[in-house]
């Protein structure tokens, strides 16, 4: 039930939601001139996502994100991490838009936000994130794909570069629910050779 800082298209943004993590935010911050923040997204707002929940689509593997909200969800990450630096002077090192996003785990009425994205749903994003993201002269850069599974991290990562979509990020995240040393391995070799922070 998190609000989000805006409730449709035509309304303004109401900065005074979840005040308390920007405290917090704010207070690290503050204490801690040295620490790394991370803008990451669950979900796409309720109203721009096609099953009209933040839980998930009614197919779990069905993308949620509505095609003609790519333009303007790229606009709501990049306001947001650009209110918090000019608000609380943070300035967020990555925004990760997308969590655990090819799984089925995320489902209409489900119990927890998030977002399914295929590999070539995320590079069509990525693609609009990155030049909003140019075009507002940020310092953040993006980082992908978040996926579940050290495995399944290493399948999208060569989706990426075989499509040429390595370009749009700078750092590389990934859950390790699952995975071997096999798998980390060849993660962590494949980041290296393309430059990639992960």
């Amino acid at each position: 039930e998190m609000e989000g800082f805006r409730d449709s298209p035509e309304e303004h943004y109401n900065w005074q939601r979840d005040k308390a993590q920007q405290r917090v935010t704010t207070m690290i911050h503050q204490r801690r001139k040295d620490a790394i923040f991370e803008a990451f997204s669950n979900s796409a707002p309720w109203w721009m996502t096609k099953s009209g929940c933040v839980a998930g689509h009614k197919d779990p593997l069905e993308d949620n994100l509505r095609e003609d909200c790519y333009d303007i969800f790229a606009q709501y990450l990049t306001d947001v991490c650009l209110y918090f630096k000019n608000t609380h002077g943070i300035t967020f090192r990555t925004l990760e838009p997308f969590n655990e996003c090819i799984t089925d785990y995320w489902y209409q009425s489900g119990s927890q936000e998030g977002c399914h994205f295929s590999s070539e749903a995320q590079v069509r994003f990525l693609k609009v994130l990155y030049n909003t993201m140019r075009q507002k002269g940020m310092e953040t850069v993006i980082a992908a794909s978040d996926e579940t599974s050290v495995a399944r991290s290493v399948d999208n990562f060569n989706y990426y570069k075989q499509h040429d979509a390595l370009r749009y990020i700078g750092q590389w995240n990934t859950h390790t629910y699952h995975g071997n040393d096999n798998d980390r391995a060849l993660l962590r070799q494949l980041t290296a050779e393309s430059g990639i922070k992960l």
